[in-house]
C-alpha cells in the first residue's frame, strides 16, 4: 500500500512540474514585444497570455467595427484579432497598417 501511494505522488509532482514548465514556455513565446511572429487565422485559439493579461485594445481608437457580445479585440504582433472572452478563439484578424 505505501509503495501504491509512494509512486501516485511521485506522478502528482512529476506531472506539476511538466505543467508549470510548459506555461513557462508559453510565457515566453508569446509575449507582445518578442520576436515570436505567430500569424493568426480565422478559427485558431490563441493563449491566454494575450487575451488576459492586457492585450486588449480600444475599437474605436484602432478604427475597427465594435466587436459583438462575448468578444473583444486583442493585439498580437502586426495584428488585431477578434477573440472570444472565454474561450480565445478567433475570429477575425487585420493586419496593423
Amino acid at each position: 500500500m505505501k509503495k501504491i501511494i509512494f509512486i501516485c505522488s511521485a506522478i502528482i509532482l512529476s506531472m506539476s512540474a511538466l505543467t508549470a514548465h510548459a506555461q513557462d514556455f508559453r510565457e515566453r513565446n508569446f509575449q507582445r514585444d518578442s520576436s515570436y511572429s505567430h500569424r493568426w487565422t480565422r478559427g485558431d485559439r490563441m493563449p491566454q497570455e494575450y487575451w488576459h493579461h492586457g492585450h486588449e485594445v480600444n475599437w474605436r481608437n484602432h478604427h475597427l467595427r465594435r466587436p459583438p457580445a462575448g468578444y473583444h479585440w486583442v493585439q498580437a504582433n502586426d495584428q488585431f484579432a477578434l477573440v472570444g472572452i472565454n474561450t480565445g478563439t478567433v475570429s477575425a484578424v487585420f493586419d496593423i497598417r
